[in-house]
């Protein structure tokens, strides 16, 4: 049981969204990587580790009640998944190597029986998969194959779904769906649209002007002008204290009692991720979450490196990280709406400065580049139980403010 719990406090668990054709994500592919001294030895750490994380997580915290897509083995196939796994939570994702013999076909109908959503993944066609072609409903492509359209082709003589894999450009969308793709796996949505982002709609620029105002204000009574400018801003931000995430003794029903009992710093940190869910109206839902992530996780790091005092200004950087995508502009032209601290801003366009290396650290952890990841995480002196522990509550935090809005 030791070795166990060890496993879990080690796992480091990305999430890697699955969007459909309206960008709303319709599940998770759950990305976990463990050094190991053999390709076994790694195989076998990550059933542990995933079977282990699921169950001290739980499925909905990790997903936020979407289902999730592991990626399994032979070996893992072969495992009676009914007690751990469920099948309406829980896709299968079967390896472009995975040998198709009885054994595994007759797995595979067993699990689809039972429900299991089966994908393939970016497999040549070839007659040897036609035993097997009854029990998949998705099938994934990367979107850089030159024969994309070709291989779709092929499989559409049975009743499967496309997903474009590695999507990280609008372009790359574009193309995917163009040849017949309806399912988007990638980072596409996290850049800004250029031809879109020309011009600013009143409403966003209303919502930066009033943003503008909360990160220079100097005293709370000049942000409680602000607040009560913007109904919408007071009714959520009164909701979001009242939750029973702060357990509250009594009802706060004032924008004024809300204020005072927050402080400034803590003002600046809530109006600025309720201001940021508002100027995502538009965009894909996913994108204001990963943001919030990023916040959370970069507060989190603040605190165990011994800089809880800058810890709002280190909230502030993840959650302004995407802004660019946002607000359809070039990161550079994003900033001038918006006052930030000196550090903030430097992050936000250096990544090479202080800041930026730690929002390019927990920006890899969120994409699962762990290779990447660990030179970055020496670098900075922080080790992966830390960073595995600040993912767990960040993921958790992020589910229960998103349920709020």
């Amino acid at each position: 049981m030791q070795q166990q719990a060890s496993a879990i406090r080690e796992a480091l668990v990305g999430r890697l969204p699955i969007l459909n054709q309206q960008h709303e994500v319709v599940g998770y592919e759950l990305l976990l990587r463990r050094t190991g001294a053999s390709a076994e030895e790694i195989d076998r750490q990550i059933a542990e580790v995933l079977t282990f994380t699921l169950m001290d997580m739980g499925i909905d915290q990790v997903a936020g009640r979407k289902p999730v897509f592991l990626r399994v083995t032979a070996q893992f196939l072969s495992l009676d998944l009914t007690q751990l796994l469920p099948a309406d939570k829980v896709a299968l994702v079967l390896p472009a190597d995975l040998p198709i013999d009885g054994k595994v076909v007759e797995t595979c109908k067993s699990l689809h029986a039972r429900g299991y959503l089966l994908m393939l993944d970016d497999r040549d066609w070839s007659a040897e998969l036609a035993p097997l072609m009854p029990t998949l409903r998705m099938v994934r492509f990367d979107v850089g194959r030159s024969d994309l359209a070709q291989q779709l082709t092929a499989y559409r003589q049975y009743p499967v779904r496309f997903v474009a894999g590695n999507v990280e450009t609008l372009m790359e969308h574009d193309r995917a769906r163009q040849a017949g793709c309806t399912f988007f796996q990638g980072y596409f949505f996290c850049q800004p649209d250029a031809v879109r982002g020309k011009r600013l709609p009143d409403s966003k620029i209303a919502i930066l002007r009033a943003l503008q105002k909360v990160m220079s204000a100097e005293s709370i009574r000049e942000v409680e002008e602000v607040v009560k400018q913007d109904v919408g801003l007071s009714y959520r931000l009164l909701r979001y204290l009242n939750s029973a995430a702060f357990n509250m003794m009594h009802k706060i029903d004032s924008v004024q009692q809300a204020l005072n009992m927050l402080g400034l710093n803590n003002i600046r940190r809530w109006l600025s991720v309720l201001a940021m869910s508002s100027l995502g109206e538009g965009k894909p839902a996913e994108l204001v979450r990963m943001a919030l992530w990023r916040g959370r996780m970069l507060e989190g790091l603040a605190e165990k490196s011994g800089m809880a005092a800058r810890k709002s200004d280190y909230f502030i950087l993840g959650l302004f990280s995407l802004l660019d995508a946002i607000l359809d502009q070039p990161m550079q032209e994003a900033l001038s709406h918006i006052a930030l601290p000196a550090e903030v801003r430097q992050g936000l366009l250096e990544p090479e400065s202080p800041l930026g290396r730690k929002l390019a650290l927990v920006a890899l952890a969120q994409r699962g580049d762990w290779k990447t990841m660990r030179t970055l995480l020496t670098q900075e002196g922080i080790d992966l139980p830390t960073l595995a522990a600040l993912n767990v509550e960040a993921t958790e935090w992020v589910e229960e403010f998103s349920s709020l809005q």
